[in-house]
C-alpha cells in the first residue's frame, strides 16, 4: 500500500494523467482517475498521447 500512497502523493505534481489499456481492471488505477478528475486534471489514453506526438 505504501507504493499507492507515493503514487498518489506524486498525483497532485502532475499535470494530466495517461492510462494503459486496461486500466479499468486496477484499483490503483482507478482511484489515481478518479482523484485526477476531482482535481481538474486531464486523462488521456497513452496510446492517443503517443499517437499526439508522432503527428508532431
Amino acid at each position: 500500500m505504501l507504493e499507492l500512497h507515493d503514487d498518489l502523493t506524486r498525483l497532485g505534481l502532475c499535470g494530466q494523467v495517461a492510462v494503459l489499456p486496461g486500466w479499468e481492471n486496477s484499483k490503483g488505477a482507478r482511484l489515481e482517475v478518479h482523484i485526477a478528475r476531482e482535481l481538474g486534471m486531464k486523462v488521456v489514453n497513452a496510446h492517443d498521447l503517443v499517437s499526439m506526438e508522432i503527428a508532431g
